[in-house]
């Protein structure tokens, strides 16, 4: 499904309606539907459609070797950062968008998020491993789009 129509009602503005996006593009998934992509999940692993332990490369173009599998998103131990930073706070991805335009901040090439060692100005790779121990975030493009 190409689009999907969504509507926000409040009380204080006056609604605003989407009309969805392009299935290339990658959507942060917010914390109201994390329950739906996680049922959906689990829905696809009971037919046989997918397994939970398989690699996130898999579904998506993810750098080889993350680690990280559809369990790990399931979970909140893929390691990915909370939020992912603003291209206007981080530089290399200031540059990164530049150069592709349309790259959102949870494109997967980003799954190896980096920040800076203090004081080496040297970029290095996620701060520990997929998989060690939960940690609730909305880097939920990749969840969203991987089954």
């Amino acid at each position: 499904m190409p689009q999907v129509p969504l509507c926000i009602l409040s009380s204080s503005h006056t609604p605003q309606v989407s009309h969805g996006h392009d299935l290339d593009r990658f959507v942060q998934i917010g914390s109201l539907t994390k329950p739906l992509t996680g049922t959906l999940l689990a829905q696809l692993a009971s037919t046989g459609t997918l397994q939970m332990d398989d690699p996130l490369e898999q579904f998506l173009p993810a750098p080889a070797g993350t680690g990280i599998t559809l369990r790990h998103l399931a979970e909140h131990t893929a390691a990915l950062p909370r939020i992912p930073p603003p291209p206007t706070q981080n530089r290399p991805l200031r540059r990164l968008r530049r150069r592709s335009p349309g790259l959102s901040s949870t494109e997967p090439r980003l799954l190896h998020h980096r920040q800076p060692r203090p004081g080496s100005g040297v970029l290095q790779p996620r701060l520990r491993p997929p998989g060690r121990r939960p940690r609730l975030g909305s880097a939920g493009g990749v969840r969203g789009t991987a089954p």
